[in-house]
């Protein structure tokens, strides 16, 4: 037995020998190949456009400036003094400023808008290199049949878009939700109007993102399936799975939870009621340029990059853009929008 610990000490000094001899190998040869990159920066500044156009109730631009290197902070350029120009088959569309800040603003397009137009966008401001992009509608978007299952994590919406895809096509997906409230038995007539007169607040719905993210950094897995964000809001970008004559798209979601929330039991049978939360949700689809898959696909293989950040190294990937002399994407939209749907 004595001789047994004498062998497995000798072993166990042995290997902790070995792993600094390595250890100390490994940062020699680390040391001798460290090298500093000097990435030239931006002397000039550019522009950055994010635009979804299309869409007759909400087409927006979202213009964004990284200032010039040598400019001083107080003659920094605003991203409001952006002039944007927008034609449709060569007709201007009316471009208007509605929100912003110093280094974002945000422009609505209002038109009549058709598949198959062509899109052209000119931006220009002094001190910034003008930019242009150009896009077309995609086509409309035919029958969507939808459908809802649900376990005890997240609700999955099923769209069947009724159509025999050619060639491929890129689709979006958001799920608004609304609170809505319903009553049972003999509700007082101060609380059903207190219910009844609160404002309807629509929100995105919250993706249940474990059933669609990448993998161990597994990149292929996004050329079907993936989040994206535009305008602030995520977006399940998708090129749907083509079956015979139709696509399937499924969008997993939170679940959000109804309930009862105010109840009386009186004396009476007729003294009973109830007042319950639920909620409608909305399916808005969009059939997308390729400008605009193209750019979030690049963006979301850069965000899930299996390497640490901690490490100072990164996957090598790409930057799509479609935009002239500056960054960002512009791309058209056709849109399909569901009727409010409760589901119990």
């Amino acid at each position: 037995m004595k001789s047994r610990n004498i062998i497995f000490r000798t072993l166990y000094m042995s290997f902790q020998a070995c792993r600094g001899i390595f250890l100390l190998s490994l940062l020699a040869i680390l040391s001798s190949c460290e090298k500093l990159v000097d990435f030239p920066a931006d002397e000039t500044g550019r522009i950055y456009i994010s635009a979804m156009i299309g869409d007759p109730d909400n087409s927006r631009i979202s213009v964004s400036v990284s200032q010039p290197t040598e400019r001083p902070k107080q003659e920094y350029i605003k991203a409001s003094k952006v002039r944007i120009e927008v034609e449709a088959d060569g007709k201007a569309l009316e471009v208007k400023h509605t929100d912003g800040t110093q280094t974002e603003a945000i422009y609505s397009v209002r038109g009549d808008f058709t598949s198959g137009q062509r899109l052209t966008l000119r931006t220009e401001v002094e001190g910034l290199p003008s930019v242009s992009a150009e896009t077309v509608i995609p086509e409309d978007i035919p029958e969507v049949r939808i459908s809802r299952s649900e376990d005890n994590q997240k609700c999955t919406f099923t769209l069947s878009v009724s159509e025999e895809l050619k060639k491929k096509s890129f689709f979006g997906v958001q799920i608004m939700k609304r609170k809505v409230y319903e009553f049972a038995g003999n509700v007082p007539e101060q609380d059903k109007y207190y219910y009844e007169s609160q404002p309807v607040k629509e929100q995105y719905a919250e993706f249940h993102e474990t059933s669609y993210n990448m993998e161990l950094g597994d990149i292929s897995s996004i050329s079907s399936t993936m989040s994206g964000r535009v305008h602030g809001q995520k977006m399940l970008i998708t090129t749907g799975l083509a079956a015979e004559h139709e696509t399937i798209i499924n969008v997993p979601v939170k679940k959000s939870y109804s309930g009862m929330i105010q109840s009386s039991q009186g004396p009476k049978p007729e003294d009973n009621y109830a007042i319950y939360e639920k909620y409608e949700y909305r399916v808005m689809l969009f059939r997308l340029s390729p400008e605009i898959y193209n750019h979030l696909k690049a963006r979301t293989i850069a965000e899930f990059s299996p390497l640490d950040p901690c490490l100072g190294f990164t996957t090598v990937t790409y930057t799509y853009t479609n935009v002239c002399d500056g960054l960002g994407f512009f791309g058209g939209v056709t849109t399909y929008a569901s009727d409010w749907n409760k589901f119990e």
